[in-house]
């Protein structure tokens, strides 16, 4: 069982005249699809919320603040369904224990069964990417493997660490138990590694210590999936410089995502953001301001 697509003739005849970066296509459940060269990329909302402006700082967050008339910016929180020459990949797990997931539901509405799943490749191991590997204290993918940037599983599995961090405490623990349930299944990899078909591990460091970006390489085309490059577009995008609290190291932060924007931007390759706003995949265009960037969702673009 797999995605399924109800396109007309006419339909897909338009598709052919799209950019090749990405073309839009109808998918079942109300949740959009992406063309990726051969691959189809369907981004699955796990839970609505929205990014508190108190959250971030640096750079002219306090100025940008202050001309948004709300204390809060929209946001996403999702996981990226990835077809690609046979397999089906997730790239992060969504939240899980928080009880408030759609993430399952989601999958199901466009006929992905947990069982289904080859791959989850993890950007980080935040709770809200990691928890979704465990449902009802189970494998919630139990044919999967699971892959994470040796730096990242290191980081996280340091007991040196955790003294360190008291207030990721939780974290840690929930990090230790979603990657143990799944014993040798985990597979660690490396900066520059292909992961999967097509899919190379790009060093995203900063927000975590091993945080991950995978490109998506397809026929002639590409995506980029930025993991937490972004996660208060309304600022961020503005102003790269602003970080919120989650970045664990700003000043790496802020680097990997000026590198990333301004790859995205000068090879015109889409990006796929777990915190941006539905849909979540979007293009980058360079700001009238020198080092702002802007922003629009690629649904608005067909």
């Amino acid at each position: 069982m797999g995605i399924k697509f109800c396109l007309s003739i006419a339909f897909f005849a338009l598709m052919l005249f799209l950019s090749p970066a990405a073309k839009a296509l109808a998918a079942e459940g109300g949740i959009p699809a992406y063309k990726v060269g051969q691959a189809v990329v369907c981004p699955i909302n796990d839970m609505d919320i929205a990014m508190p402006l108190k959250l971030f700082s640096g750079g002219k967050a306090k100025d940008l603040a202050a001309k948004l008339s709300t204390e809060s910016m929209p946001a996403g929180m999702r996981a990226f369904l990835v077809k690609t020459e046979g397999k089906t990949i997730l790239i992060d797990a969504g939240s899980g224990q928080t009880g408030k997931s759609q993430l399952m539901d989601n999958l199901k509405k466009i006929g992905i069964n947990p069982e289904e799943v080859d791959l989850v490749l993890l950007t980080h191991m935040h709770f809200d990417h990691v928890g979704g590997l465990i449902w009802k204290d189970q494998q919630a993918f139990p044919k999967a493997e699971i892959l994470v940037s040796a730096q990242e599983k290191n980081f996280w599995f340091s007991d040196e660490a955790m003294q360190s961090n008291p207030d990721k405490k939780d974290n840690f623990e929930l990090a230790r138990k979603a990657i143990n349930l799944y014993g040798d299944k985990v597979k660690i990899f490396f900066y520059g590694d292909e992961v999967a078909p097509g899919l190379t591990a790009m060093d995203a460091s900063g927000h975590t210590p091993g945080h991950t970006a995978f490109m998506l390489d397809s026929a002639d085309s590409s995506m980029l999936f930025w993991g937490d490059a972004i996660h208060g577009a309304a600022l961020q995008f503005a102003d790269p410089r602003i970080c919120p609290d989650f970045d664990m190291d700003k000043e790496k932060a802020v680097q990997s995502r000026l590198n990333m924007l301004r790859l995205a931007t000068e090879k015109n390759i889409p990006v796929a953001g777990h915190h941006l706003p539905d849909p979540g995949i979007g293009l980058i265009k360079p700001g009238q301001d020198g080092g702002a960037f802007n922003y629009e969702d690629l649904a608005a673009l067909n």
